[in-house]
């Protein structure tokens, strides 16, 4: 029998295999992504840049916002494919008050 998305998605944004293309892509994009958002607070702080392309910046911090919530929300619902965490309620809990997932939110 196959995974569940459930174990999947945990996978992917957890603890893959070192030979998961799709669990290292995502990596990728999500630290790329950090890495942008970092460029853009800086680009932001140049007034020239600042009001020029404002729109863009807001745009780019919307389509930032909804990436990593959609990833902490996947990470919140697919915790439960953890032993630590398997309860659906006092698990995720569990997993809410973690140090990464606490990083995540704050962030």
């Amino acid at each position: 029998m196959g995974k569940s998305a459930k174990d999947r998605t945990y996978e992917i944004l957890e603890k893959a295999s070192d030979g998961d293309l799709t669990s290292r892509l995502v990596d990728l994009f999500i630290v790329c992504l950090i890495i942008l958002n970092i460029v853009m607070v800086i680009l932001e702080t140049m007034e020239e840049l600042s009001s020029r392309y404002a729109a863009f910046f807001e745009y780019f911090e919307i389509f930032s916002v909804l990436v990593f919530t959609v990833e902490y929300l996947l990470r919140l619902w697919s915790s439960t494919a953890d032993e630590d965490f398997k309860h659906p309620v006092s698990g995720r809990l569990k997993f809410l008050i973690t140090p990464m997932a606490l990083i995540d939110l704050i962030a």
